[in-house]
């Protein structure tokens, strides 16, 4: 009796579980593209998500076995199969079903096989315009739960201009590229822009791609600092002097080529402050040549500081006179000059401007950031660029000024803010001509 009662405790227990289901893709009986049925499968997966008590199996899963079956290409099951399926995924509920298009008309039919038994428990049909396919597919779900004990409610779903938008989401949902994947699912939208779902599998997709692309980047600045602190040991490890210099002149090419120019700044400052080499040595002479270069130029780069750039580069002008840099310091000492003159008078002549505007312009801040930009008050230009930016119809060159205001501060972190929004709004524009001064922002200026 004790036997009978657990058994019947267990049974009991059973029947209240909530079902697990597992829903099959679609065969297309028109033998037209069969990843239409795909996206169906898709839809009456995510609605069955919605009705309450139910559990659904992850499509991965049932992919895993029916490519371990090799009944991925023919999706094409009986009951039978189909509960064999359910017990190896972990299913109690199989939803099988089929769609069939005749002219401008469409037909869906599915039907819940039981995993135990492998008896049909509850089947639905609903035939109507081939326009109306998404809300067929709410139809067929509704019908299929209620045939089976579950209530669903459907919603309202726009009406299709054509399949082409279901086909190509079909299409995405079985694309194993991800970048051939993106092309689909803007495919779909574009044909129908109020089309949920691969709006919200595009989302998902380019948060990941986002995420892939960050970590990669994560681990080429990992390997590339590693590089780095490689070859600044080695240079201070070689006791030859000429061996010394080529390994300090390497350090110097690896850190520019990183666009690390904090780093390069700082070693170069402590090669003209703490010379590893004899200045008076032809290594030792272009050793410090190299370094003063470096470091005048992560000046101008990284701390825009014109004051410091004409001290190092007189310095740089009496130690290399005939260095053949020394055009090129004379040009960086001629801007940083040129730089201080403006922004000496930048407070007035940008008042002065001002107050000069009518005054319906006084009070747009995309003009007045263009005053202050020009007027080198560039704190002050980017407050008013982030006004002008922060309206939505506001062109890109107001989104490359504030980049540029950003650059010249300096302030790559909101540089790289400005240039995330600049790709979203304006795809393409930063990889344009537009773009290249944006291309090597430091990567360890933040």
């Amino acid at each position: 009796m004790r036997a009978l009662a657990v058994a019947l405790a267990l049974a009991a227990s059973t029947a209240r579980a909530a079902p697990v289901v597992a829903v099959m893709p679609f065969r297309d009986l028109s033998g037209g593209r069969g990843a239409v049925g795909e996206a169906i499968r898709e839809t009456v997966t995510s609605d069955l998500r919605q009705v309450a008590g139910v559990r659904v199996v992850e499509r991965g899963a049932i992919d895993q076995v029916l490519g371990e079956l090799r009944l991925q290409a023919s999706p094409e099951v009986d009951a039978p199969t189909a509960a064999r399926i359910g017990k190896l995924v972990g299913a109690t509920l199989m939803a099988i079903g089929a769609y069939q298009r005749a002219g401008a008309s469409v037909r869906l039919t599915a039907r819940f096989v039981n995993v135990e038994t492998g008896e049909i428990v509850g089947s639905a049909k609903v035939d109507g315009a081939a326009g109306e396919l998404l809300s067929l597919q709410d139809r067929v779900t509704a019908e299929l739960a209620r045939s089976a004990g579950f209530a669903f409610t459907g919603r309202r779903r726009p009406r299709l201009r054509s399949l082409r938008a279901v086909e190509n989401y079909g299409d995405a949902l079985v694309e194993r590229d991800d970048t051939r994947r993106h092309e689909l699912l803007r495919a779909a939208i574009a044909e129908e822009p109020e089309y949920d779902y691969p709006l919200r599998d595009l989302d998902a997709l380019e948060r990941r791609m986002q995420d892939y692309v960050a970590r990669a980047e994560q681990e080429r600045q990992r390997l590339g600092l590693a590089r780095v602190d490689e070859l600044a040991a080695r240079a201070r490890a070689a006791g030859d002097p000429e061996k010394r210099e080529r390994a300090y002149e390497a350090l110097l090419d690896e850190l520019h080529a990183q666009l690390r120019f904090r780093r390069l700044t700082e070693e170069a400052r402590a090669l003209v402050e703490h010379p590893p080499l004899d200045r008076a040595t032809p290594p030792g002479a272009r050793l410090d040549e190299r370094a003063r270069f470096e470091l005048i130029l992560g000046l101008c780069i990284f701390k825009n500081d014109p004051d410091r750039v004409l001290r190092e580069g007189e310095r740089f002008l009496a130690a290399h006179p005939a260095s053949p840099r020394f055009d090129d310091v004379k040009r960086f000492m001629d801007y940083a000059i040129r730089w201080k003159r403006k922004a000496d008078a930048g407070p007035r002549e940008a008042e002065s401007r001002i107050r000069a505007l009518p005054a319906e312009r006084r009070g747009d801040p995309c003009t007045v950031a263009r005053i202050y930009h020009e007027a080198r008050q560039l704190r002050e230009a980017a407050a008013q660029y982030e006004r002008c930016v922060a309206d939505p119809r506001a062109d890109q060159n107001a989104l490359a000024n504030l980049i540029n205001t950003y650059i010249a501060i300096p302030d790559f972190k909101s540089a790289r803010r400005a240039l995330a929004l600049m790709r979203a709004r304006f795809p393409g524009a930063a990889e344009g001509p537009m773009g290249q001064g944006w291309r090597e922002l430091p990567i360890d200026a933040d």
